[in-house]
């Protein structure tokens, strides 16, 4: 990759300009590095790699008109490849893979670009995590736990699920939590992120 011709700034002013110019020179220069990375590192097809691409210089660009877009630390690089990193790894959830195999992959290659990335890579294998476990609750459990998030009360999940009273509901959703947080203590993948 040959040295940027654009500063940050002015890459950012052409995305949000629309410069073509600009949104040309983002293509040529970084396009083939996102694709190696994408493709030969991780094994994807190319076409994942371009949406990938193009997802994050969506998301760079919908950050950029609200003017909540400064880099500093980094390079427009750098920034970029953070973001398709987290797109990768968001893939990845959505396909079901392993997760905590694929987070210490890409962490190895991803250089400081955004201090939150890091930590909102982490928060998603949480979620996935705990996800995967919360599949393995019974459909009781399950249903008992969706209702509340959703809002609803212990009476009035005891009526949808037909359980006796609002207490029944609130112990099994008691011992359903604990059955969950155990299960995800236990997990040895736990051990990495918590």
């Amino acid at each position: 990759m040959k040295k940027d011709i654009f500063s940050n700034t002015e890459i950012l002013k052409g995305i949000k300009e629309g410069n073509p110019t600009v949104l040309r020179y983002i293509y040529d220069q970084y396009y083939g590095a996102v694709v190696d990375f994408i493709v030969v590192k991780h094994e994807e097809n190319p076409e994942l790699a371009e949406d990938i691409f193009q997802d994050a210089l969506v998301y760079i660009y919908k950050r950029v008109r609200k003017d909540k877009l400064i880099i500093q630390k980094s390079s427009f690089f750098t920034y970029l490849m953070a973001i398709c990193k987290i797109r990768l790894f968001h893939h990845y959830r959505l396909q079901k893979k392993n997760l905590i195999d694929n987070y210490g992959q890409l962490n190895e290659y991803y250089n400081d670009a955004d201090p939150d990335i890091d930590i909102r890579m982490r928060q998603e294998i949480r979620e996935s995590l705990y996800h995967s476990h919360f599949n393995k609750l019974s459909e009781e459990c399950v249903e008992i736990i969706k209702h509340s998030f959703d809002g609803h009360s212990a009476n009035e999940i005891a009526q949808i699920l037909g359980i006796s009273n609002g207490g029944n509901v609130r112990r099994k959703k008691h011992n359903c939590m604990k059955m969950l947080i155990e299960m995800i203590k236990n997990d040895p993948k736990s051990k990495e992120i918590l």
